[in-house]
């Protein structure tokens, strides 16, 4: 039985990622700030095939209590207010802390990665890294660093199937 996913959070990343999971029929709950986003992502997804279990879920604490992984895909402004949010309900969670690197032609911008795991200290934390794009594509590579060998395993796994290309970097401070 495939896990449940919920994606916190759909910018161009979180709604890729979205898009090429659902085409391999993963139970999805997502959540946006702007709920109509979330909305019309999954009416769009149900038109293309009307077999995908997928949700739009107006609380994101709700949609992380009903999942069995959780990605952030929120600004890293934003990671802490989450973070504090669905504590209680990501208690022992794979959690997926997805960011995208910073491109040499924009300044870099402090990451929530080292704080994350002291916010959520009872949840399975695995950070993936991706670089952006400038089409706003998920490009073919994902770095991932975690704490958790098996939590790792399971997003390398997760990533394949939603065509990238996973990096476990043994030794990258988060």
């Amino acid at each position: 039985m495939k896990p449940t996913i919920a994606i916190i959070g759909l910018g161009s990343t979180g709604s890729t990622f979205a898009v090429r999971l659902a085409e391999q029929l993963y139970r999805l709950l997502l959540f946006d700030q702007d709920r109509s986003k979330a909305q019309m992502l999954v009416e769009s997804l149900l038109q293309k095939s009307t077999s995908t279990d997928i949700e739009a879920i107006d609380c994101k604490v709700t949609a992380c209590w009903e999942a069995d992984v959780l990605v952030l895909a929120v600004p890293e402004s934003a990671k802490k207010a989450v973070a504090e949010q669905i504590k209680q309900v990501a208690t022992c969670k794979l959690v997926i802390n997805l960011a995208t690197l910073a491109r040499p032609d924009h300044p870099a911008h402090t990451h929530a990665g080292e704080e994350l795991q002291q916010w959520l200290p009872n949840s399975k934390l695995v950070h993936v890294w991706i670089a952006p794009s400038e089409n706003g594509t998920l490009p073919d590579t994902a770095f991932i660093t975690g704490q958790h060998e098996e939590a790792i395993a399971t997003v390398a796994d997760l990533l394949t199937v939603a065509r990238l290309t996973p990096i476990v970097v043994e030794d990258w401070s988060v």
